[in-house]
């Protein structure tokens, strides 16, 4: 039985692919939470600042995505991958240097190296999985990319906070390295790819566009739907780990002290795992009934996580919403406190958030670090 799972992950197929997914996730989520933080620090400090660098590095996911079909082109699928877990593992050791130069810059190899890596990934599924056995090898993916994403946010932050700046972006790209050293042990085969491939390939996605606009379903919920998702998932990336390590949470799970960012993101992300539970759900009542729901419940609480979050601190308060996370089955019943007392000149704003005077380089002076 074990050497058949060893040759599973040897040859192209649905644990080869998900094992490629599962490391991609790994490298990319230890420093998702981190990097936020940091590019905090960074612009002074200033949400303002942080937002505007974000919105542009979305503009440049965007048009990167468009150059993605030209890339592939030219390289072929196989070196395409390459490119990305090499640049997923560049990535994280330039923004190690924290300056905003740096950051910045790694975040554009970040942002196109995503782009390059689910596009390879997806040509290697179509070439090499047959329609018939996507619905076995999907859940076997989906699966593979929760347990990283649900553990690597508070491996992130726990490294940042307890041993450095630099210690969550270069174990990201041990990881990624990992990545390479497996695509080039497998060797796949870019025969039934190339085979796949239409004769004259478009390397112009725009030229889809007025297909995709003939369709007036598509055309009319799509755009929504993926705005609203993708715009919910970088809010909760961006400023829940800036907030909480800002305000110094963190949970106490089993005696060790845990960012409470960092945990709620594992918690967002972990609930991925419960995927087929919400696939019996969709078969009773419906695909368009359940998306639905989810959207209704997930607008629906976030202004009362707006109300909750208002003072952070006060252990009399609502303020220990995001300690919630430790309330879930399996986290010990403990709460969220500061975790830190204010350095002395810190100050609070009108919402209650403590902010302490920075003194030399950012780094950090962000939080409430005794």
């Amino acid at each position: 039985m074990r050497l058949r799972f060893v040759a599973e992950l040897t040859r192209p197929g649905p644990w080869m692919f998900a094992s490629f997914w599962a490391l991609e996730s790994l490298a990319r989520s230890i420093v998702a939470p981190v990097i936020p933080v940091v590019a905090y620090d960074l612009l002074g400090g200033s949400d303002l600042r942080m937002t505007f660098m974000f919105v542009i590095v979305g503009v440049v996911s965007i048009a990167s995505a468009f150059a993605i079909p030209f890339v592939v082109h030219r390289l072929k699928p196989v070196r395409t991958y390459q490119l990305g877990a090499l640049l997923v593992a560049i990535a994280p050791l330039i923004m190690a240097i924290s300056t905003f130069t740096t950051v910045f810059g790694g975040l554009f190899l970040r942002v196109f190296a995503a782009n390059c890596l689910a596009v390879g990934l997806s040509l290697f599924i179509m070439a090499y999985i047959r329609k018939r056995d996507m619905g076995r090898s999907e859940p076997i993916r989906v699966l593979m990319a929760s347990v990283p994403w649900a553990i690597g946010p508070t491996l992130g932050l726990w490294l940042y906070q307890n041993m450095g700046l630099a210690v969550p972006f270069l174990t990201s790209a041990f990881v990624a390295l990992a990545l390479i050293a497996y695509l080039v042990f497998v060797r796949i085969d870019e025969t039934p790819i190339l085979k796949a491939a239409p004769k004259d390939p478009v390397t112009n996605p725009l030229t889809y566009v007025p297909r995709f606009l003939r369709q007036p379903r598509s055309a009319a919920g799509l755009p929504f739907l993926i705005f609203g998702r993708e715009n919910w998932w970088w809010m909760i990336y961006l400023y829940l780990p800036v907030y909480a390590e800002r305000n110094g949470m963190e949970v106490k799970v089993w005696g060790i002290d845990l960012p409470a960012g960092g945990l709620a993101l594992s918690f967002c992300s972990g609930i991925q795992l419960a995927a087929p539970l919400w696939g019996r759900l969709m078969a009773r009542i419906g695909m368009r009934r359940h998306m639905i729901g989810g959207l209704v419940i997930t607008g629906s609480d976030h202004p009362s996580g707006r109300h909750h979050l208002r003072r952070p601190l006060d252990r009399d308060g609502p303020g220990a919403a995001l300690g919630g996370v430790a309330d879930q089955p399996g986290g010990s019943g403990q709460h969220t406190v500061p975790a830190r007392r204010p350095k002395p000149g810190a100050h609070r704003d009108v919402d209650g958030l403590w902010h302490v005077p920075r003194h030399g380089r950012a780094g950090r002076s962000h939080g409430l670090h005794a």
